[in-house]
């Protein structure tokens, strides 16, 4: 069942790219319940390996946040806004896709899926911009790595300033 389009939340996904390409679908029964068992997991499978017609447009599968997967909800991208690949061995629409995720995501030390799935869905979370910190400010530092392990403890984690932290407080708490 078709519904009008709803507003939702922005993400960095939107403020990047902007959200008049994307197509955010929610599964649901004929009661606008959510599906159970099985027929979810069928479902989803089925519009998500293939192009899904929305309003005349053509969408695919682009990934969704862990809340968006509880909540049963799918981001699709139209496919005419994809990047095109030049020659014809390139111009296929998974390779579209795939230069489409590496323009979001552009770091190639994420040789993890899971690791890289899960910074992906980061872009799809909805959220509210608070302030924009210029490139010039960011530091990058090293992760801290558990010694017995090796394994990664900070990854994805930032710092803020103190004086950083109390303006977003005062500007957004208040």
């Amino acid at each position: 069942i078709y519904l009008p389009p709803i507003p939702t939340l922005g993400s960095r996904l939107f403020r990047k790219l902007g959200s008049e390409r994307f197509v955010s679908v929610m599964f649901r029964d004929e009661q606008l319940q959510k599906v159970r068992g099985e027929e979810v997991l069928k479902l989803v499978q089925s519009r998500s390996a293939n192009p899904v017609t929305f309003a005349g447009r053509r969408n695919v599968f682009l990934g969704a946040s862990s809340s968006q997967i509880r909540d049963q909800r799918l981001l699709f991208v139209n496919t005419d806004s994809l990047p095109s690949g030049g020659s014809d061995r390139n111009n296929t629409i998974t390779s579209r896709l795939q230069m489409l995720r590496e323009g979001i995501i552009s770091d190639k030390s994420l040789t993890s899926p899971s690791k890289y799935l899960s910074r992906l869905a980061l872009f799809f979370t909805a959220d509210i911009p608070t302030v924009i910190v210029e490139e010039s400010d960011v530091i990058t530092i090293k992760d801290i790595q558990c010694c017995e392990t090796g394994s990664v403890v900070t990854d994805g984690n930032g710092l803020i300033s103190f004086s950083l932290a109390r303006f977003v407080s005062t500007k957004h708490l208040s």
